[in-house]
């Protein structure tokens, strides 16, 4: 498409797997349909598309124990796992906290990466509308919002992986009433109109055929006039 450039990948992290892609929606900590997909699709690359639920643990080594246990089964099973920050998530673990296992990779926003022939570029985020009600750097973590590259360019893309998505414009309505959410929270709205006008904007500047998100606890799929949008309910998987 003229006006467009191919985003751009580092070398480095291309990847020779000629094998299947298999996103998984939100989990909440519960490793179980990463690995049912894990035994089910051997040797590929799953990409879980944020809300893993990992920052939960009151001690840190928990955490990684649990990483561990799931990192040796992935390897077993020859999988690589990529994992997407959602707003049930502690930021850190994709920065200072990164565990660096060899079969879990933390995948940092406004990442694209290649394989099979696919270009895929992941953005995590979102804004969790129940946070009056949890602690934060416990059960929630200010940063969590979707982010904005410090320079963005028009992209090209097989697909788009996000964690939240547009969901106010497609299937809000058919989710929830956020009345006591509203009052509960006076920045609440503010906050979901920037996300919503941050995924309008990404979805303008980034070409792709398939939307792929998470985060609505909801399973649709949306055809639009340039794409195709596919929101993964808790536990979904959709193999790429």
């Amino acid at each position: 498409m003229a006006g467009r450039l191919l985003a751009p990948v580092d070398p480095a992290e291309l990847t020779k797997r000629a094998n299947k892609v298999v996103v998984i929606g939100d989990i909440h900590g519960n490793n179980g349909a990463i690995l049912k997909a894990a035994k089910d699709n051997p040797g590929s690359t799953l990409i879980q598309l944020g809300d893993f639920g990992i920052g939960f643990q009151i001690h840190e080594e928990e955490e990684l124990y649990q990483l561990d246990r799931l990192n040796k089964v992935l390897t077993q099973k020859d999988c690589m796992l990529w994992v997407i920050r959602g707003n049930h998530d502690d930021p850190a673990y994709w920065k200072e906290k990164n565990p660096m296992m060899s079969n879990i990779k933390m995948i940092p926003d406004h990442t694209t990466r290649v394989i099979g022939g696919k270009s895929i570029h992941m953005i995590g985020g979102g804004v969790s509308i129940d946070r009056r009600l949890r602690t934060e750097g416990i059960s929630y973590w200010a940063g969590e919002k979707m982010t904005v590259p410090i320079n963005p360019q028009p992209l090209e893309v097989d697909v788009l992986i996000t964690h939240t998505g547009p969901g106010n414009k497609y299937i809000s309505d058919k989710l929830y009433d956020l009345g006591d959410w509203l009052k509960k929270d006076e920045k609440l709205q503010a906050d979901l109109w920037e996300e919503a006008a941050m995924v309008e904007d990404l979805r303008e500047r980034i070409t792709a055929p398939l939307h792929v998100c998470g985060h609505f606890h909801k399973s649709a799929t949306v055809k639009t006039k340039v794409d195709t949008i596919k929101f993964l309910n808790i536990n979904e998987t959709l193999t790429l």
